[in-house]
């Protein structure tokens, strides 16, 4: 009996051998890819290797003349791991670009992108440029990835991959360009491309001497668009050429997975920031250093009676404040309720006060305020309401701007006497600040309004007057609700 049963065990654990072997055996793909998934990236010991085998801080540093160069910083803290597939993982290296001239230290911004390393692996390295989405100048999504073009230039065979992202998904993009049945020698395409096309985009540079900032933009790609010029502080810098930027797509080669997007559709408007807000903005993105600079500038942009009590009206909107240190303009990002600054426009009370007052005309003209964007039907109103509002409402502080600075076409007939009228405006309002008590408010608003689309500066006047779109936002602000000391 003992016999018997020592039998039927022992066949029972040869079957369940058996099973288990067979079993491995056709999972052996799924084992493989399973491990391969869960692999660790490549550590950050290996990529730095990488980078600096390829030579990579020479071959992306540059120098804009005799005396000024611009040196990428890699932030290594920031770098990003994302698994693509089974065998693929992308990590996303920032590049932080530096101003050298002479011995000192200058803040470089780059207007509408950004730049980085995309380590494929520990195997490929590319050099990356996000375009960011934008109409008129405006970027409607600051989210990295979400909505823009992106370029990948392989630093080790030269070929150049294009996609577009929106709502964070990332796809092939067509691009037009030159094509060529040979390579010059000289490419690191030549010994394996027989058959590419050259694509064209242009760079574009200016300084701002009021600042000291240089700044750095790029057209769409394929195309060489010059941009608008840049306000300056008071000023305006117009952009120069700096060289365009030639990039070569072989015909033969695989594009690589596109890295995977960030953001979204760009905000449905409302605002899901965090608990650290200050006087109703959202501040939570800011670093402790950060906030103090902006807790500094926001005390200053209260000293005025006027603005603080905008503040107040706005502290319902669901404002939030972004420091990106690689930004250009300040702007207000519409679709977000989202100001924009870099850090040293974060210390601009100036600055920070003129998108505030746009958040508050956004809040009360409402869903349409899109509808008015630069270079569209009542720009211009929006632009000349808040000058108006900042002018008088910063009257007597060391930070305003001048008044009227925004009137700049001074080689037209009647420019004295229009900038005048509209000095005169400004200091009545000052004095009464309250509008329904100024006789015969609305045919002088009207006037100067006309003056403004005359004498102002292109960038803000030069759109259709809308005679239906009211300035609401300063009746609110100076309505004689609120007092201020003499």
């Amino acid at each position: 009996m003992k016999v018997i049963k020592l039998f039927w065990y022992t066949r029972l654990i040869l079957i369940v051998f058996s099973c288990c072997l067979t079993f491995l055996s056709c999972n052996k793909d799924f084992d493989n890819a399973y491990w391969i998934k869960v692999q660790n990236p490549p550590t950050l010991k290996e990529l730095q290797g990488l980078y600096d085998n390829l030579n990579l801080e020479d071959r992306i540093n540059f120098e804009i003349d005799d005396s000024t160069f611009i040196r990428y910083k890699p932030e290594w803290s920031d770098l990003k791991v994302q698994f693509i597939n089974d065998s693929t993982i992308y990590s996303i290296l920032p590049l932080l670009p530096v101003g050298i001239r002479g011995r000192e230290t200058i803040v470089v911004n780059l207007s509408n992108y950004r730049e980085f390393i995309l380590f494929e692996n520990n195997e490929v390295a590319y050099y990356g440029k996000y375009i960011y989405q934008e109409t008129d100048g405006i970027i409607h999504d600051p989210a990295f990835l979400s909505n823009g073009t992106l370029s990948l230039d392989n630093l080790l065979n030269g070929n150049t991959s294009f996609y577009s992202y929106i709502n964070g998904k990332g796809s092939k993009l067509p691009v037009a360009g030159q094509r060529s049945a040979n390579k010059m020698s000289s490419s690191a395409l030549s010994s394996e491309c027989a058959e590419y096309l050259t694509v064209m985009t242009c760079d574009w540079t200016t300084y701002c001497h009021e600042t000291g900032q240089v700044f750095f933009r790029l057209s769409p790609v394929g195309t060489c668009l010059p941009p608008s010029e840049i306000r300056c502080g008071n000023t305006w810098s117009y952009w120069t050429q700096r060289a365009p930027v030639m990039q070569t797509i072989c015909v033969k080669y695989e594009d690589p997975a596109p890295p995977i997007g960030g953001g979204g559709d760009g905000g449905s408007g409302e605002n899901g920031g965090g608990g650290d807000t200050q006087g109703g903005i959202d501040i939570s993105s800011l670093t402790e250093e950060e906030k103090m600079l902006y807790e500094e500038t926001e005390n200053e942009i209260r000293e005025s009676c006027a603005l603080n009590h905008m503040l107040q009206k706005l502290s319902t909107h669901g404002l939030k404040l972004i420091v990106d240190r690689q930004s250009g303009n300040p702007v207000y990002v519409f679709n977000t309720k989202t100001i924009i600054v870099n850090e040293y426009m974060v210390t601009r009370s100036d600055f920070v006060a003129h998108e505030m007052i746009h958040a508050f005309q956004h809040q009360n003209i409402g869903s349409t305020f899109h509808h008015h964007a630069q270079g569209l039907p009542g720009n211009i109103n929006i632009e000349f309401e808040r000058m108006l509002i900042q002018d008088v409402a910063t009257n007597g502080l060391e930070w305003a701007q001048s008044v009227g600075v925004y009137f700049t076409r001074s080689d037209r007939d009647g420019f004295n006497f229009a900038v005048d009228a509209y000095i005169d405006l400004v200091e009545d309002i000052i004095a009464t600040k309250d509008i329904s008590l100024i006789p015969n408010f609305d045919i002088r608003y009207r006037d100067a309004l006309q003056s403004f689309n005359r004498y102002g500066h292109p960038s803000y006047a030069d759109s259709q007057i809308l005679t239906t779109l009211q300035p609401v936002s300063l009746k609110m602000i100076f309505d004689g609700s609120y007092n201020c000391p003499e």
